[in-house]
Order: structure tokens, then C-alpha cells, then sequence
């Protein structure tokens, strides 16, 4: 009996780890037995072929579990009908945060995964008083949760400033999210007056934090020479470190590099790569830059 698809982008530094390099895509398919729980059968798409694993065949191979075969994937509910328990059951498999590219720095419960996951889906009703409570309790991924409703008015009247006051106790944890969070608020002037220079700062402590997103915002920086001197070479190095993290908007920002043979030599085979890869996770300018590539390419074959 079918309890819904899950499909997941794969990102980089997984695909890589389980030498599924061209990886453009993976789903599961949610079971439940007659006399058991859900189970599911986990599929690899690379290019034109596809591998499919059982969860049994999974167990005494070097992926261990389909837990771990999973556990760096960021996925979506495709079908918005998927029940509960399945739901449930996949939170369960994949602990850190699904539907996101820049995993949270800190441990995610269940109880918050899960109330993460109905957020995404668009059930942020369900989802606020999981992020009220926990976020009150200290939970420093719950915080930045509630601070990003407060940020986009999503469930909630939109309140920059009450965002800002949030993401600031989650960084006081150490949370990469919420100190990229800080930058961007000083970087736009969301919450607080801008600041560009104190936005470098915050997004400094990010990446000393490991986020992939400060990575990517601070490359912009050295790419546009936004209070600093334009440094393509710098950009590239930051772009490529947050892509290689599976951040997809850097995907598509290092590919351009490449290509144009900015910071660095001129690659198109590498720049086609992260194209494919962040088209795969939605980015909107990979999928035209590979859609243009694809039709310049049928036009000399004509």
C-alpha cells in the first residue's frame, strides 16, 4: 500500500560520498506493510539510468540503512496527501532539516523536524506553536524557524524586528543559520538600519560557523565589490566552498564563474556540472542557462 513519494535533490557532498556524482535525483517510495510499519524503497536517478534499493537490501552493505543512505538528503512531500504516520516515519530517517540545502549547525528533535516539514508544506498553523514552545524552551533552530515566519509574515503579521530578536538568541547557541540570518538583516535593512559593514562581520561569523549561505552571500560581495574591492578569485573560492556544502544558489553562481573564466581558468565541462546540479534543485537560472546550452547545441546540429 502506497503511502506517498518523497523526492530529494541530492546534494553535492553526499552524492560525492556515495559515488553518485551525476545524481540528479532521488525518491522514495513510502509502504506500509501488511504487518508492519512504513518502509520504502529508495531510488538514484543518474542520467538516464536509475539504481533502486529495497530498505532490506540496504542493511550489511556499506550504506547500512536506508537512515543513512539518506541522511543528508534534503526532500519535499510530492504528494500532498502523504499520511501522517509516513510522514512521520520519514522525519525519522533523515534527522537533520528536510526541504533545506544549509543543514542547521545545531541537533534537530523529531517533534521539530516534523513541524519543519509541515511548515514547507505549507501548514504553518500547525507548525507555529511546535516553533512558540520549543523556541521559548531555547531551542535555537526553533527560533530561527519562528524568526523566519516573523521574517516573510508567513502564519504570522510580519515583524522584522521581532525576527532579528529571535535569530540573535539562537546565535548566542552558536547557530550558523542564525548568525547568516543577523548579516542578512543588517545586509538589507530588515529589522535594523543597513549596515553593509556590520553585515560582513555577522556573515564572517557564519562562516566560521560553517553556513554555506554566508558563504554565498559574502562571495556577492567580492563578485559586485560591495564595500570591498572586486576579488573574483575570492568569490569563486567562497562559491565553490558553499556549493561543494550543497548550497544550490552558489551552484549556479560558481558555474557562472567557470564559464565566463572569472577568478580563475575558464571551465565549461565543471560549469555544465553545477548547472545540472542546481537546475536539479530548482535554481531558475541554472535551468535556463542549461535550457540555452541545450538549445545552442540542437541549433549547430541542424
Amino acid at each position: 500500500m502506497s503511502g506517498g513519494v518523497i523526492v530529494a535533490q541530492w546534494p553535492w557532498t553526499a552524492a560525492k560520498h556515495y559515488q553518485w556524482q551525476d545524481a540528479t535525483r532521488v525518491q522514495v517510495d513510502c509502504r506500509k506493510g501488511r504487518r508492519s510499519g512504513y518502509s520504502g524503497r529508495l531510488h538514484v536517478t543518474l542520467g538516464d539510468s536509475e539504481i533502486s534499493f529495497m530498505e532490506a537490501d540496504l542493511e550489511g552493505t556499506h550504506y547500512g540503512s536506508l537512515s543513512n543512505a539518506l541522511r543528508f538528503v534534503p526532500f519535499k512531500f510530492e504528494d500532498d496527501h502523504v499520511p501522517p504516520a509516513c510522514e512521520e516515519w520519514v522525519v525519522r530517517q533523515v534527522p537533520r532539516r528536510p526541504g533545506a540545502a544549509q543543514p542547521y549547525s545545531s541537533p534537530v528533535s523529531e517533534e521539530l523536524a516534523l513541524a519543519i516539514s509541515r511548515n514547507e508544506r505549507g501548514y504553518p498553523g500547525w507548525a507555529r506553536p511546535v516553533f512558540r514552545t520549543l523556541a521559548a524552551a531555547g531551542d535555537p533552530v526553533a527560533q530561527v524557524e519562528l524568526g523566519n515566519m516573523y521574517t516573510e509574515g508567513r502564519g504570522v503579521k510580519a515583524d522584522p524586528a521581532h525576527a532579528l530578536s529571535l535569530y540573535r538568541r539562537a546565535a548566542m547557541s552558536g547557530e550558523a543559520a542564525a548568525l547568516n540570518a543577523i548579516a542578512v538583516a543588517y545586509d538589507y535593512g530588515a529589522g535594523v538600519p543597513a549596515d553593509r559593514r556590520e553585515a560582513i562581520r555577522w556573515y564572517g561569523l557564519a562562516i566560521a560557523a560553517g553556513s554555506p549561505a554566508a558563504m554565498n552571500n559574502i562571495g556577492l560581495f567580492y563578485y559586485h565589490g560591495i564595500e570591498v574591492p572586486v576579488d573574483y578569485a575570492k568569490a569563486r573560492e567562497l562559491w565553490e566552498s558553499a556549493a561543494t556544502l550543497g548550497y544550490a544558489p552558489a551552484m549556479n553562481n560558481l558555474a557562472e564563474l567557470l564559464e565566463k573564466g572569472l577568478g580563475g581558468p575558464r571551465d565549461r565541462e565543471a560549469a555544465i556540472r553545477w548547472w545540472r546540479v542546481a537546475a536539479a534543485h530548482g535554481i531558475p537560472a541554472a535551468v535556463r542557462s542549461i535550457n540555452g546550452i541545450i538549445g545552442r547545441a540542437s541549433q549547430i546540429g541542424s
